[in-house]
């Protein structure tokens, strides 16, 4: 054997070494950004079902629901949400908007509550396409 072969690695060796590591960082790195991305798509989720929530608890037939979507804002004088004497949201940075429509059927009627709020982008640039929207029906007036 000479002296050539006894010694440490070759840099071939280490030049694969190295692509392999930079190959696998970035698989982790698209890996998190995904987790994040679906972390902050399951928090708009999570506010909008609370949004509706609200909206569809304190539900009150003689108060005026405005049709259409609308910001979800703080409550009013009356204190339901939803309503037309809403204020601004608590927190303007989180834009969140809620529908309530109330749908005669027959002898029924139903309260169909939406309330969409975005994923957090930069800017509270509004809903994001598609919407992640959380929707429930309350049966108001049974037979």
């Amino acid at each position: 054997m000479s002296q050539r072969d006894t010694g440490g690695f070759a840099l071939l060796e280490i030049v694969v070494a190295l692509g392999l590591l930079a190959v696998s960082m970035l698989v982790i790195v698209q890996a998190l950004g995904a987790a994040f991305h679906y972390l902050r798509a399951a928090s708009a989720a999570r506010r909008a079902v609370a949004v509706a929530a609200a909206v569809a608890h304190t539900f009150d037939e003689s108060a005026a629901y405005p049709a259409g979507w609308r910001v979800a804002g703080t409550p009013g004088a009356d204190g339901l949400p939803g309503t037309g004497d809403d204020g601004p949201p608590a927190e303007p940075a989180i834009a969140c908007r809620r529908r309530v429509v109330q749908v005669p059927r027959g002898d029924e009627r139903w309260l169909w509550v939406e309330a969409a709020c975005d994923a957090g982008r930069a800017g509270g640039a509004g809903i994001l396409p598609g919407g992640r929207l959380a929707s429930g029906a309350l049966l108001l007036r049974g037979r």
